[in-house]
């Protein structure tokens, strides 16, 4: 892992190397399942997909928010996303009314 000789980032190396784990265990590096998955893992997982689905990209462009907490929905379903952390996710976003502008990332969107 690149990140391990950086010892200020100790304490979240599980997270960073456990965020494309799937909750069927089919993910990557080690195939956990479930609640082995670090459960910040499993955060960032969904607002990585979040953020990657709502950015333009040079092969499509971003997807509106709605679409991007339908897909969430949809892995969720399918049982690679933790169900519960996305319905928190989505009632975050609803909630706070925060979407970020669409075809810009969400650190983009912040300092806008």
């Amino acid at each position: 892992m690149a990140c391990a000789p950086l010892k200020s980032l100790r304490r979240i190396l599980p997270v960073i190397r456990h965020h494309h784990e799937k909750m069927d265990g089919s993910g990557y590096p080690d195939g956990l399942r479930g609640e082995a998955i670090p459960l910040k893992a499993r955060i960032l997982q969904i607002a990585d997909i979040y953020d990657a689905l709502t950015t333009n990209r040079p092969y499509r462009g971003a997807l509106a928010p709605e679409e991007a907490l339908q897909t969430l929905y949809s892995e969720a379903h399918n049982g690679w996303l933790d169900a519960s952390v996305v319905l928190k996710f989505s009632q975050i976003c609803k909630d706070d009314e925060y979407f970020p502008v669409r075809g810009r990332t969400m650190l983009a969107s912040y300092y806008a």
